[in-house]
Order: C-alpha cells, then sequence, then structure tokens
C-alpha cells in the first residue's frame, strides 16, 4: 500500500507541476518538456531499482500517468 501511494503521490506532483506552469502562462510543450524532466529525476530517487531510461520511455510512449493526462 506504500509503494502505491509513494508512486501516486509522485505522478500528482509531476501534474502538479505541469498545470502549474500552463496556469503561469508557459506553453504546453515547454510545460510538459518541465514535468517530464521532474518527472525523469524524481523517479530515480523515489525507485532507485527501476531505470531511468524506462520511466523515459514509457512517458514517450504515453504509458505514465503523467504522459495519459497531458495527452487527453
Amino acid at each position: 500500500m506504500k509503494k502505491l501511494q509513494k508512486k501516486l503521490q509522485h505522478y500528482f506532483n509531476a501534474l502538479h507541476v505541469f498545470c502549474f506552469l500552463c496556469k503561469l502562462g508557459i506553453p504546453r510543450k515547454p510545460a510538459r518538456h518541465i514535468a517530464k524532466s521532474y518527472e525523469f529525476f524524481t523517479r530515480s530517487m523515489l525507485y532507485p531499482e527501476r531505470s531511468r531510461t524506462c520511466s523515459y520511455l514509457n512517458f514517450v510512449k504515453g504509458q505514465t500517468f503523467l504522459g495519459r493526462m497531458i495527452r487527453k
């Protein structure tokens, strides 16, 4: 349960970063890049057993929670 809670908190934090940047008037593409970078770097700290490259590739494919939310 704690792993799931940690994972959801991580994704919601990245989504929060994206939404906050959009509210500041930053276009979606640069805001998405910043949020993607945030997710990329914090995921490796939260989940050291996973590959950072895997996280990036899943984001590009839209398989992460944040990737799916942004593309909608």
